[in-house]
This record gives C-alpha cells, structure tokens and sequence, in this order.
C-alpha cells in the first residue's frame, strides 16, 4: 500500500493509526472481528509474567495476555508453525530500520528495547515483539522495525513469519482486539 492509498484508506499519519486501533468500533476490520468481551477468556494475574517461569519448556503461550483467549487448537497451530530461537547475550534480535516481517513471542529470557539508544523498555517471558512491521497492511506493505531489540540474558524465541502472524491475528479476534491496544500504548511511548 502506498502513502497514497494509505490516505484514502484513512492513515493519514501515524497518528491516525494509532487513533483507529485505539478504538476497534472506529476500524472496519476491528468492528467485524467484533468485541473480545464476546469472546471467552481465561483468567490472567496482573502481572501476566508472575506466573510465568523462564523456562522453555513452560507453556508461555497459553497464560500470555494475547493468547488467553484463544482455544488449545490456535495455539497448537501457533507452535507448530513457530520457529524456535536461542539467543545469546548481547545479540540483536530486530534492528531498527531493518526491513524484516517477522513477528516474535519470548518464552525465556530478558530482551532490551531502545530507539536510538534510549531505552524504552525491558520485556520478559509472554511478551511479544515484531507485531507492526508483522502485519500486512494492504498490499504487502509493512512497516519497518520501529526499534532495536537486544538480548539482556540469554533466552528462547517464538518466530512467526508474517503470513503466519497475519493468519492469527485474522482468525482470532480476541488476539486482533489485543494486538491493537498494545500497538496503540507502544505506539504513544516511542
């Protein structure tokens, strides 16, 4: 999609964005996937990570925020289709600018976020990362890495490819309505 069309579609600027996945009744693609109140879900602690031991072989997926409500069978699809990382201290996993497309979920480990070497924030075991520049928004464009991502502690990755990430969000509107809170709040920090 170019900028052009993006105009027409309603993303005037980034801002725009941001405003549209704020709000999902404001999206057309959010208001057909409906409410996630509709949607079962299953209790998560407030602090999703508290439960959480970093360990590779603990069902991160299943008490992640993004994937609380989605039944056993999507996330059996999500590790089937995954690949699985081991990253080493001080390796970069994402660099800003990069054009890469994939979409990342850390079952262990600690990760460093920054945008031109300014810290943004640290994310553990259940966090995800990739999501905007992992999403398709029309025409094949996507957006590129909007910060640098470094491991802190050695760890394990969850590696989505686009498409694959693209299949979940669509098929999954609880992750879809989630997706889009995030990507606002992540969106308004940088």
């Amino acid at each position: 999609m170019d900028v052009e069309a993006m105009r027409r579609a309603g993303y005037a600027t980034v801002d725009a964005l941001v405003a549209r996945l704020a709000d999902p009744r404001a999206d057309p693609v959010l208001r057909r996937a409906g409410p996630a109140e509709m949607r079962p879900r299953r209790a998560v602690a407030a602090d999703h990570r508290a439960d959480v031991v970093a360990d590779p072989d603990k069902d991160v997926l299943r008490t992640m925020p993004l994937l609380s409500g989605v039944p056993d069978s999507t996330i059996r699809a999500v590790r089937a289709r995954a690949a699985r990382l081991d990253v080493a201290v001080g390796e970069e996993v994402v660099r800003r600018w990069d054009s890469g497309r994939s979409f990342y979920v850390i079952l262990s480990g600690r990760y460093d976020v920054s945008i031109d070497a300014r810290p943004i924030r640290t994310l553990g075991p259940g966090d995800y990362f990739g999501e905007l520049a992992a999403r398709d928004w029309g025409g094949g464009y996507g957006y590129t890495r909007l910060a640098t991502v470094r491991c802190a502690e050695p760890g394990r990755l969850l590696k989505l490819t686009s498409e694959d990430f693209q299949w979940l969000a669509d098929t999954e509107p609880a992750v879809q309505a989630e997706l889009a809170k995030a990507l606002a709040e992540r969106l308004q920090q940088r």
